[in-house]
């Protein structure tokens, strides 16, 4: 039995994707429209699993397999790196880069709830192929609340959007087919500001009698991680972006 870490990036590729009739995602949907000229990262995670299953589909051997579906990464790491990841992203967040920016919506698993699923999953006697793990979906501005309201001010977190009008030219489709580093991922991603995305994860409940830990909890122990490590490395007051 094989117990797969993908992501939600094999999902969905956009909000855009969402049904005629906004029903939310589930582990049905597949990422079918991310390509490598097209936000690398996640046609990664799709092509990933996809190659996972297909080596499952020709093997000549009996064996189960269950992938995990989880958002960005939440809570204390025990190898504290601030380019690590979603640590860069907190790390990135109190040092003041992010001061002022879009109102981008993303899924945010904790680290704590993804790795007791693997070990669920490996338990369970029936295999379930696909499984989301998403605690909440949030935007850089909902995250920047939670910190501000038990740090109040000592951080230059995000807490409030540049108007739409200031990056719409930065959403023109030109810019998706860009060879500028970053850029086309900057681009489709600003397609989705303002705009909350949906996972039905009544899957996970169901099957395994999951209890999902408080969100805001998962923030503050990366963050309190952070500052204990000594990780954050300089501190701005004013960031355009």
């Amino acid at each position: 039995k094989l117990v797969l870490t993908s992501s939600t990036s094999a999902v969905y590729d956009s909000i855009k994707d969402h049904k005629k009739n906004k029903e939310p995602f589930t582990e049905k949907d597949w990422n079918t429209k991310t390509e490598w000229n097209h936000n690398a990262y996640f046609a990664a995670k799709r092509l990933q699993e996809e190659k996972a299953w297909e080596l499952k589909e020709k093997s000549v051997k009996n064996w189960d397999m269950s992938a995990l579906l989880a958002g960005i990464l939440l809570g204390e790491s025990k190898h504290p790196r601030p380019s690590l990841g979603s640590y860069g992203i907190m790390t990135a967040m109190l040092s003041g880069i992010f001061r002022y920016g879009p109102n981008v919506c993303a899924p945010w698993t904790d680290v704590d709830d993804f790795a007791r699923l693997h070990i669920l999953s490996m338990q369970k006697k029936e295999s379930i192929p696909r499984v989301l793990c998403v605690n909440a979906t949030l935007s850089l501005i909902d995250i920047g609340k939670v910190i501000k309201k038990k740090h109040k001010n000592k951080f230059p977190v995000t807490y409030t959007s540049f108007p739409k009008v200031m990056y719409r030219p930065f959403m023109w489709k030109g810019f998706q087919n860009s060879k500028t580093p970053f850029l086309p991922v900057i681009s489709h991603q600003l397609r989705n500001t303002d705009k909350r995305i949906k996972f039905d994860t009544s899957l996970i409940v169901e099957n395994f009698n999951f209890k999902y830990k408080n969100i805001e909890d998962s923030i503050l122990e990366m963050v309190d991680a952070i500052i204990k490590n000594n990780m954050i490395p300089y501190k701005r007051k004013f960031v355009l972006f």
